[in-house]
């Protein structure tokens, strides 16, 4: 299955769809507004319109308004879109990246953090 591509503005709103669906336009609307995007309620709408038809949500109906949902797995689609990002990354420069982004994560859980050392261990 070919997993649909999303614009960087419907990244944001296809984060809210999969950590509260099912989720009314109005609600992803809401949060986003929460986490500083500026993003006005119809554009919210064009966006899920738009991810409806790459088939990365779905809808049923409540009443007048709409139910989104997810229709692709949140792992798969940042796999791949990780995939994308790195594969624009020159070979040469890909040890730098990684230690950029070891040193903006500082986030991430210690224990997962171990796990990543792990993983780069075992290739060594």
């Amino acid at each position: 299955m070919t997993l649909p591509q999303l614009s960087p503005s419907e990244w944001p709103v296809m984060n809210a769809v999969w950590e509260h669906a099912p989720i009314r336009a109005k609600a992803v609307h809401q949060l986003l507004q929460e986490q500083g995007h500026p993003h006005d309620v119809d554009s919210v709408k064009t966006y899920l319109a738009r991810m409806m038809k790459k088939g990365a949500v779905g809808t049923e109906r409540e009443g007048k308004a709409y139910l989104y949902s997810p229709l692709v797995d949140r792992e798969a689609m940042v796999a791949e879109e990780m995939q994308r990002c790195w594969k624009k990354v020159p070979p040469v420069m890909r040890a730098k990246v990684v230690k950029q982004v070891c040193e903006m994560a500082d986030d991430i859980p210690k224990e997962d953090i171990r796990d990543i050392i792990t993983a780069f261990q075992a290739r060594v």
